[in-house]
């Protein structure tokens, strides 16, 4: 990345002229790997990305000659803040603390650890189809910890280790049913003792739920 750019600022062809952007239509425009965007009404060719919890930038002001190599231990949109202003010479974006989303996401984690709570009792009855319920419910759960949790405050290792708990808890309610089809000494439980009438209301309930955990995944940021 560090040559080619070495080539634009050289002018060096063929490669600094296939590095320029082919259409004026999309903004910011792209060339070979590059972003030609502008920066304070000044032209500015960066290129930038977020992987495993780290942010990575590089970029450069032609008309200023200034150039800058970033990388920093967050995967957030305040990388792309940081690596504009030290690039522009600006003071650097601070951030308060998120105490409403930190409330909000308390409140789902206790949401979660008193079911985890629940499902860590004995099973009072086979009820496959109200363990399915309660895995989407848990799954909403974690789904709105992710999406809403002030991560770039809190190590992520939390959220992760509500995933293994739930996991954890839901092979075990797992293997309590599997035991659950037979009932006193080994006998095979009756259809109407192994599995009780589900209501049409149930199924609505739990289509409702996957909805809003679809919803929760692809189109809350």
């Amino acid at each position: 990345m560090v040559i080619s750019l070495q080539a634009i600022a050289a002018d060096w062809p063929p490669l600094a002229l296939s590095l320029q952007p082919r259409s004026e239509d999309c903004e910011p425009n792209f060339g070979l790997g590059w972003i030609f965007a502008e920066l304070e009404d000044a032209p500015m060719i960066m290129h930038n990305g977020r992987t495993g919890g780290y942010y990575a930038f590089l970029g450069w002001l032609p008309e200023a000659g200034r150039g800058l190599v970033l990388l920093t231990n967050t995967s957030d949109a305040q990388g792309d803040q940081v690596a504009t202003a030290l690039l522009a010479g600006e003071a650097l974006p601070t951030h308060n603390f998120p105490f409403g989303t930190l409330v909000v996401t308390a409140v789902l984690g206790g949401m979660m650890m008193i079911q985890g709570w629940q499902w860590a009792r004995p099973l009072s009855s086979p009820d496959r189809f109200k363990v399915v319920e309660d895995s989407a419910e848990v799954l909403v759960v974690l789904a709105f910890c992710y999406q809403l949790g002030p991560w770039q405050w809190l190590p992520i290792v939390i959220w992760w280790g509500l995933l293994v708990l739930f996991v954890g808890l839901t092979l075990r309610r797992l293997w309590q049913l599997r035991w659950s089809k037979t009932g006193p000494r080994g006998r095979s439980r009756s259809p109407a003792e192994s599995s009780p009438p589900i209501s049409q209301w149930r199924y609505l309930r739990l289509v409702l739920t996957l909805l809003v955990l679809g919803w929760t995944m692809f189109c809350l940021r």
